[in-house]
């Protein structure tokens, strides 16, 4: 049994070989050089393989644009960003989960509007 297997078989109530055993992961931003692209791609599954981990978690490495967030009166002018904005971060996504899906699950950071509120507008504002 992979660790795909595995993790599915304990959500779904199943019986799994060593049911004492809890799935986990833990996870970090590679950076710089890392954060897109096919290096995003090898760091992140070097990353996987190396530690043992039971998930994949892929990080979302890109910062959103500021916006001119001065007061709450100003999220009305907040613009939206063009899909192919996103598509540096969905070719990450796309190669990672044919990589690595077969044996473990893929979990993809999604920003909350909270998260886009700390990219848009100033730390002291929020």
């Amino acid at each position: 049994m992979n660790r795909r297997e595995r993790v599915f078989q304990l959500i779904e109530g199943g019986d799994v070989p060593n049911r004492d055993y809890v799935p986990g992961a833990f996870f970090l931003h590679f950076g710089g050089e890392h954060s897109l692209g096919e290096p995003a791609v090898q760091k992140h599954a070097e990353f996987f393989e190396a530690t043992g981990m039971d998930f994949v978690k892929i990080q979302y490495e890109r910062a959103l644009p500021k916006q001119p967030i001065e007061s709450p009166a100003d999220w009305d002018r907040v613009k939206p960003l063009a899909e192919e904005y996103f598509d540096p971060q969905l070719v990450v996504v796309r190669r990672l989960v044919e990589r690595l899906k077969p044996i473990a699950p893929v979990i993809v950071t999604l920003y909350s509007p909270f998260m886009c509120a700390g990219h848009f507008a100033t730390h002291q504002l929020l």
